[in-house]
């Protein structure tokens, strides 16, 4: 399979924090106070929107490359959290 885009596509939304940051905050907001079960099935359902949008030739390696930036991100969602407290 040749490869038709790269970590660096996912990444480069870190350009633009701000867009980011608010659609991240709209959407914590929407989350916020409902069960993990509930949140994990909605984060599903989104998932799977943004995945049916790739080629399915694609699909397994968007999908590794977004649960890899999502666990580089866990180090800092602890630290905001813990700031929160």
């Amino acid at each position: 399979m040749m490869r038709k885009w790269r970590e660096e596509d996912l990444r480069k939304v870190e350009t633009d924090r701000k867009e980011r940051d608010l659609a991240v905050e709209q959407i914590g907001a929407m989350l916020a106070g409902r069960p993990p079960q509930v949140q994990g099935a909605i984060l599903a359902d989104l998932l799977s929107i943004w995945l049916a949008c790739w080629h399915p030739t694609v699909r397994e390696e968007a999908l590794s490359l977004l649960l890899n930036l999502a666990r580089d991100t866990v180090p800092a969602q602890e630290s905001r959290a813990k700031r929160a407290k």
